[in-house]
């Protein structure tokens, strides 16, 4: 097809770029902290050296972490890959996506979507999973015909991320390095994403005992976000909108009473008071409460072509958090998961699945469940030839970007 043979084309440019891209970004960068080749729990300088990452089910925080039962994982299921693949695909969906009646909404039932946009062209979307009763996120990656330039133009910029305090502390957890264009991109769509699942709080999940369930998902640079997203809202919560439903004087009446009966009518004061004056005898509605962060229950994470996202550390603090829940999947000679490079400080979460350039989805062979290290050197690691935007743009012998083909 014409997109292969264009994608085909650049294959030669790219190898050329990764190479010029790791011998300039090196130079006065930051190299991947040592962990003898694997992921190991960060030591953070903090006045509580208790607090650490790797002893908790969420990032500690106030000297104190939630003892929670571990988590056992799932087999990875090959199917469910197939849904989440045109979960991921539907972000690129130009029309029918809120209506969810596009080319990619299928196998799955989604109600209330929401589509989350910022500037720099970003975007995803936010919907309830009927059948499943569970919020799905997920986040678009560049366009197939800026990916080219999106690549050329990727810097390795580290920068500090500091989560917010998780719901009833007040000490934030220790800040993280992770790449500053991505995060830049998650903050531009971080107040929409956390503003529909609000919604879908109150209005479909209904309870204020239990977490959300969510499930996140991305392609591409819209798994980076995916990953950000997914960090947050399980280790810090997002905000819940309370509104004045619940609260005495909603909808803008009055407490306690139906009008200004404080000066009632003809009373001999009121005509001595001035309109200020008599407003101050009036009890006005108390103001909205201010949102309420919970966290939410982060069921899976399921990522296609990812690039990295943060240091070792940062990968490592995602471990602690969501490693047992991640499937971070690859494929073959894929590029966009090369970048940025290790030697600049840069290291891949876990746990990644990988479909090796013999594999796709009507293949007997199975795919390749990589080590809990981020880096296993038997999957993608292993593919030097990292040049392929054939291979970034087809997951599972689907076209995920093809929605609007």
């Amino acid at each position: 097809s014409g997109s292969r043979e264009m994608a085909r084309r650049w294959s030669a440019r790219l190898a050329r770029f990764l190479v010029a891209l790791a011998l300039v970004t090196c130079a006065g960068g930051v190299r991947e902290p040592r962990a003898r080749g694997r992921l190991a729990s960060p030591r953070i300088e903090v006045s509580d050296p208790a607090r650490t990452f790797g002893n908790a089910n969420v990032l500690g925080s106030g000297g104190s972490s939630l003892s929670a039962p571990p988590v056992r994982r799932a087999p990875y299921d090959h199917t469910e890959s197939q849904r989440f693949v045109f979960l991921a695909g539907a972000a690129y969906c130009d029309a029918g996506l809120e209506s969810w009646t596009c080319p990619y909404c299928n196998d799955t039932s989604l109600v209330d979507v929401r589509v989350t946009t910022g500037a720099k062209n970003m975007r995803g979307y936010v919907g309830w999973d009927l059948e499943r009763g569970v919020a799905v996120v997920a986040f678009r990656g560049t366009e197939p015909n800026s990916l080219e330039n999106w690549l050329e133009n990727l810097d390795a910029h580290h920068t500090s991320w500091q989560l917010p305090p998780e719901p009833g502390s007040i000490v934030p957890p220790p800040p993280l390095r992770v790449h500053a264009g991505f995060l830049d991109s998650w903050k531009e769509l971080r107040a929409d994403t956390f503003a529909a699942l609000s919604d879908i709080q109150l209005n479909r999940f209904k309870s204020k005992n239990a977490p959300l369930p969510v499930v996140v998902t991305g392609h591409s640079l819209g798994g980076a976000l995916a990953t950000l997203c997914a960090l947050e809202l399980a280790a810090a919560g997002y905000y819940v909108e309370t509104g004045y439903a619940e609260y005495p004087g909603s909808e803008g009446s009055e407490v306690g009473h139906e009008g200004p009966d404080v000066v009632s009518e003809g009373h001999a004061l009121k005509d001595s008071l001035s309109e200020d004056e008599e407003s101050f005898f009036v009890t006005k509605p108390p103001p909205p409460p201010p949102p309420v962060r919970v966290r939410a229950d982060v069921r899976g994470v399921r990522t296609f072509g990812s690039p990295r996202v943060g240091d070792i550390l940062f990968a490592a603090a995602y471990e602690s958090v969501l490693g047992q829940k991640t499937w971070r999947v690859t494929h073959a000679h894929d590029v966009v998961p090369s970048v940025p490079p290790r030697l600049v400080g840069f290291h891949h979460v876990p746990t990644e699945v990988f479909y090796r350039p013999e594999v796709n989805a009507t293949d007997v062979a199975e795919p390749r469940v990589c080590d809990g290290g981020g880096e296993d050197l038997a999957c993608s690691d292993s593919e030097w030839t990292h040049t392929s935007i054939v291979d970034h743009l087809y997951y599972l012998d689907t076209y995920i970007c093809g929605c609007n083909a």
